[in-house]
């Protein structure tokens, strides 16, 4: 919110601040309660949420500000990222790859691997139309949500330890998202 504001391409209220905040401290309180928590791993994560700010920030400015579309977003980023990509990994990945021969698992199920590319430009092409339509913001508020959603469906599924103070740290960001929801939806209607 704060990127947003600096670049200003968006102008946000005290209704607007008050449920993003709710949503951070939800998911603090959330990985505060975390049973295994690790110093490393949070300064990795928060590194990673700065950066990913400022790559939605410059991706709402280019769809907003220079008026692409989601299908220009997606032709003109996609090459940038799959090289950066291609680089780590190469860079992280390749020797165990290599050894593994993990390559092979990509010819031998390519069927598989085209319906994920598949999916992947799917996502993509639908988050860039979600910054136009509506901000970069939203599309972060909605990844947010959709992590202790995902958290939910971890303790469904395969018996996920959740303490009670994780619990309710999911709970304020998901009422704090449908107050940023509605808010959002106002802003919109009145263009």
């Amino acid at each position: 919110m704060l990127a947003l504001f600096l670049a200003r391409l968006e102008t946000p209220n005290r209704a607007m601040a008050g449920s993003v905040l709710a949503i951070a401290a939800g998911t603090a309180l959330a990985a505060y309660g975390e049973v295994a928590f690790n110093a490393v791993g949070v300064t990795i994560m928060f590194i990673s949420a700065v950066a990913e700010s400022a790559r939605l920030v410059m991706t709402q400015y280019l769809l907003v500000g220079l008026k692409m579309g989601p299908f220009e977003g997606v032709m003109y980023l996609g090459p940038a990222c799959f090289v950066w990509l291609a680089i780590g990994g190469a860079a992280m990945e390749w020797r165990e790859i290599a050894a593994r021969r993990a390559l092979r698992i990509a010819f031998d199920h390519w069927g598989l691997f085209l319906a994920a590319a598949c999916m992947g430009f799917v996502i993509n092409v639908l988050a860039f139309a979600t910054i136009k339509l509506a901000s970069s913001l939203t599309l972060k508020v909605l990844g947010t949500v959709k992590n202790a959603l995902l958290i939910v469906a971890a303790m469904a599924m395969y018996g996920e330890v959740v303490t009670g103070l994780q619990a309710w740290g999911y709970l304020l960001s998901t009422a704090a998202f449908v107050m940023y929801t509605a808010i959002k939806m106002k802003q919109i209607a009145a263009g």
